[in-house]
Formats: C-alpha cells, structure tokens, sequence
C-alpha cells in the first residue's frame, strides 16, 4: 500500500510526521510502509528532531538501522544541538551501547558537541553508561572535551560517583589536573 506523498509527509501541529511517530514507537513495519511510500527520511519537526533522532531517543535500534539503510542523515542536529549519537548515549533502555556502536560504525562523529559544548562522551559519563563510554573512546572521542563549563566526562564521572568510569577515563589517560570555569 502506497500513500501520496503529500500524504505520507503530512505533519501535526509540532510539524511531526507519521515516520518520527513510528520510529519514536518503535513500529518498525510502519516505519517501512512510510519508507517504501516516500516519506522524508530527515524531515524535523518543530523542534529540529528527526525520525532518527527519535528512534534513537527511544532505543528502537532497528528503526535506526533501517533509516541508516534509507539514507538518513545522522548527524542532523536539533535545535538544541543534539545529534542522534548525543541522544543515544542518554537512552533509557538497554539498547544505548548497540545504538552507539551502530551510530559509530556508520560514521557518526564521536565529537560532536551540542549547544552547551557537551560531547557525547562527556553525556555518557555523566549519566553512568559505562560500556557506552568505552566504545566512543574506541571510536576516538575526545576524552579531554570540556563543554561550556570547563567540565569533562572525567569531572563529570568523579561529580556522579561513576567509578568504573573515572578509572577507564584514567586507564585511556585522560587529563587529570583539569578545572572547570569555577576553579
């Protein structure tokens, strides 16, 4: 079943389309009806996110992997300039490493930072993802990256109680005697 275009890239109110709503969701058959229908695979929404961006927030790894195969742009950001690797690192589920790892392999940028100068190894130090964080420093995240504030994922870990990744950020040989703005 094919839909019109017009129809297939309709948007509500907040300019979200049928593709984010199945990729936030996670109905990956959906998500290939609109696909093999014409939807527009980096349409944003109101606030700048995508289909990918979506599924990536919600942990849908196989909605990433099929948008990936129809040539979304992963590095698209949002307005608050998040990348779908950024969001990733934060997802919820147990998916967030296999996310990462399928982000990074098709060649998402591991330093790219957003609107506070937060990369998505800084993220992922601070929220605890520990197996995350090993496989950007794999992929050659930038361990030193301090954001906005001064603070890297090593004050981040120390400042969130993470010890399993403070001692892998010193095991990489990351700078310790760094400061944030405060001192």
């Amino acid at each position: 079943m094919c839909l019109p275009i017009s129809q297939v890239n309709a948007v509500d109110g907040d300019l979200r389309t049928a593709l984010r709503a199945a990729c936030w969701a996670g109905h990956l058959e959906c998500v290939d009806i609109l696909l093999n229908s014409g939807a527009d695979v980096n349409q944003m929404d109101s606030e700048g996110r995508t289909a990918m961006i979506a599924a990536c927030y919600m942990g849908h790894v196989d909605c990433v992997r099929t948008l990936i195969i129809w040539g979304a742009d992963i590095e698209i950001m949002d307005q608050d300039g998040r990348s779908a690797l950024s969001v990733a690192v934060t997802c919820e589920s147990d998916n967030a490493a296999k996310l990462v790892t399928l982000l990074v392999d098709n060649g998402a940028n591991p330093n790219l930072v957003d609107k506070d100068g937060m990369s998505p190894l800084l993220i992922a130090a601070f929220e605890g993802k520990h197996q995350v964080c090993e496989i950007l420093l794999e992929n050659n995240s930038d361990m030193d990256h301090a954001d906005k504030e001064g603070k890297t994922a090593l004050f981040a870990a120390a400042c969130m109680g993470h010890l399993e990744i403070l001692n892998l950020l010193m095991f990489w040989g990351c700078y310790v005697d760094g400061i944030d703005n405060e001192g």
